[in-house]
C-alpha cells in the first residue's frame, strides 16, 4: 500500500464509511492526512439522526467539507459544533425542534456563510414567533451566496424588523434563484416580501405554497406580493395562491410555468385577476390549477371554472402541459368533478400545442373526449381516477372499453395511471385477470414508471397486445 500514489488511495477512501475514515487517522500520518482530504468528503452526505448523530461533532470540527448536512437543533452534547465549524457544507437542512434551537441555527448558518460554500438552505420550525425566531429569520435573509432557500413556513415578522436585523449584519447582494416559503396568513408575509424584494434581480423560481392550512377556509392575501413578483426580470416558474393582482404578471415574458392554488374561500377579485392572466399570458408553457375544495357558493364555483375557460380564450396559446387537480382531502361527488372536467373538454381544442395533460381526480369518461381532433399534439395523458373507477392492474386497464377506444383513436398517445401491478396476484384476481387471457411473456415485461403530478409514481399502460 505504501507504493500506491495518493490519488489512488483517495479514490478508494471515497467509499469508506465515516467511522473507517476517522479510524484511518490513527493508522499513520499519511493515511491520517488523506482521511481529511477534501476529495474524500466533498460528495458525502451526513444525516445526523439516530446512529449517525454521534458523528456530527467530529465531522463538523474535522472534516473539510460535505455536500449535504441534515440535522435538528438544538443537538444535545454538540452545541459548540454550531460555532466551532471547520466543515464547509453546500446544502444545509435544519429543523428547529425545541427552545434555543433558533439561536444555534443562526450561529451555524453564520459559520457556514463564512466558510463560503453554502448554496442551499432549508429550515423548518414550529408555528409561532419569538425573538429568537425573528433573529434567525434576519440571519437567513442576510446570508450571502445562497441560491436556494426553503422555509417550511415564514415566521410572523414585519418586513421592517427583518430589514433592521439585516442592516446590522453583512451586506447582502441578490443571489437567490429559487425561493420556497409557504404563506398561511398576512402576518407571514413580512419575511417573504423582504426576500422577494432583496433577491428580485436573480430569482427564477418562486413557490409560495397552497396559501392556507387544512383547517382554514378564508385565505387573506396582500396585493403587494404580485407587484414584487412583477419586478423580477428572470422569473420563469411561479407557484402561488390566488393572489390579488396576478393579472399584472402578464408583462413577465420570462414566466413560462405557473401553478395557481385555489383555497376554499378565495377572494373574488383575485379569481378574476387570475383568469385575466391566463387569458392574456401567451408565453405560458406549463399551467397547473389546483383546487383545495369544490365551492358550495355557485358564484365562486363559476369564477373557479373561469380559470379553465380562460385558457380557451388565450388565442395563440403555446401551452404544452396542463394539470388540473383537486385535493383528495375534500370528498366531492362525481357531479362536482364534472363541473371542472366539462369546461376542460370544451377548452382542449383551442390548445393546439398541448403535449401533456394531467387530471386528478378524473372520471373515465374523460378518455372518450381525447381524440386527434381535440388534442392533435397530445403525447401523454395522466389520469388519476375517482376511487370507485380505479382499476387494480394494467391488465384491467387494457380491457377497459374507454382505454381501447383511446388507443384506437390516438395511435401514439401514452397513458399514465397511478402506480399499479401488471396483473393481480393469483389469490386476489380481479374479474379481468380471472379470464386467464394474459400471455406467459407478461412475466418478463416491466411496466415503465414515472414520477409525475404531485410527485406520485405512475405506470405507463403498454399499448402492446399482451392478451391471447
Amino acid at each position: 500500500m505504501e507504493q500506491l500514489p495518493d490519488d489512488v488511495l483517495l479514490e478508494v477512501m471515497r467509499y469508506l464509511t465515516v467511522e473507517d475514515l476517522f479510524a484511518c487517522r490513527l493508522v499513520c500520518k499519511r493515511l491520517g492526512a488523506l482521511a481529511l482530504h477534501p476529495d474524500v468528503w466533498r460528495h458525502r452526505d451526513l444525516n445526523a439522526y439516530g446512529d449517525q448523530l454521534k458523528w456530527l461533532c467530529p465531522v463538523l470540527r474535522l472534516a473539510p467539507c460535505l455536500t449535504t448536512l441534515m440535522m435538528d437543533l438544538p443537538t444535545p452534547g454538540c452545541l459548540l459544533a454550531c460555532t466551532m465549524v471547520k466543515c464547509a457544507v453546500r446544502e444545509l437542512y435544519l429543523g428547529v425542534v425545541d427552545e434555543g434551537g433558533s439561536m444555534h441555527a443562526a450561529a451555524l448558518i453564520r459559520s457556514q456563510e463564512a466558510l463560503g460554500r453554502l448554496r442551499v438552505l432549508q429550515i423548518s420550525f414550529p408555528l409561532g414567533s419569538d425573538r429568537e425566531q425573528t433573529a434567525l429569520m434576519g440571519t437567513v435573509a442576510s446570508t450571502s451566496g445562497l441560491e436556494m432557500l426553503i422555509c417550511d413556513h415564514c415566521s410572523p415578522c414585519p418586513a421592517s424588523t427583518i430589514a433592521r436585523l439585516v442592516q446590522h449584519g453583512a451586506v447582502t447582494t441578490s443571489s437567490l434563484r429559487y425561493f420556497i416559503c409557504s404563506l398561511f396568513s398576512q402576518s407571514d408575509y413580512g419575511f417573504a416580501h423582504f426576500v422577494l424584494s432583496l433577491h428580485a434581480a436573480t430569482l427564477e423560481k418562486v413557490d409560495l405554497g397552497l396559501g392556507s392550512r387544512l383547517s382554514d377556509d378564508y385565505c387573506p392575501y396582500l396585493s403587494e406580493t404580485a407587484s414584487l413578483l412583477v419586478g423580477m426580470p428572470n422569473l420563469r416558474k411561479l407557484e402561488c395562491p390566488v393572489l390579488p393582482g396576478l393579472e399584472s404578471l402578464v408583462v413577465c415574458e420570462s414566466l413560462t410555468t405557473l401553478t395557481i392554488n385555489v383555497c376554499a374561500l378565495p377572494d373574488r377579485r383575485a379569481l378574476v385577476g387570475a383568469a385575466k392572466l391566463l387569458r392574456r399570458a401567451h408565453q405560458l408553457r406549463e399551467v397547473m390549477l389546483y383546487y383545495r375544495s369544490f365551492f358550495e357558493d355557485r358564484s365562486l364555483l363559476d369564477l373557479g371554472v373561469d380559470l379553465i375557460r380562460a385558457l380557451e380564450c388565450s388565442g395563440r396559446s403555446q401551452l404544452e402541459k396542463l394539470s388540473l387537480g383537486a385535493s383528495w382531502e375534500f370528498a366531492a361527488p362525481p357531479d362536482k368533478i364534472f363541473t371542472l372536467v366539462t369546461p376542460l373538454l370544451a377548452t382542449l381544442p383551442s390548445l393546439q400545442a398541448l403535449k401533456h395533460l394531467a387530471v386528478d381526480p378524473a372520471p373515465s369518461e374523460l378518455l372518450l373526449g381525447i381524440t386527434p381532433q381535440t388534442t392533435p399534439a397530445l403525447e401523454g395523458l395522466e389520469l388519476h381516477p375517482i376511487d370507485d373507477t380505479l382499476l387494480p392492474c394494467a391488465h384491467a386497464w387494457l380491457h377497459s372499453d374507454a382505454v381501447k377506444k383511446l388507443f384506437t383513436n390516438n395511435s401514439s398517445l401514452e397513458l399514465f395511471v397511478p402506480n399499479l401491478p401488471k396483473y393481480c396476484p393469483d389469490d386476489e384476481l380481479c374479474e379481468v385477470c380471472a379470464l386467464g387471457c394474459h400471455l406467459p411473456h407478461w412475466h418478463d415485461v416491466e411496466l415503465e414508471k414515472f414520477d409525475l403530478l404531485h410527485g406520485i409514481t405512475c405506470s405507463l399502460i403498454p399499448r402492446n397486445k399482451f392478451c391471447s
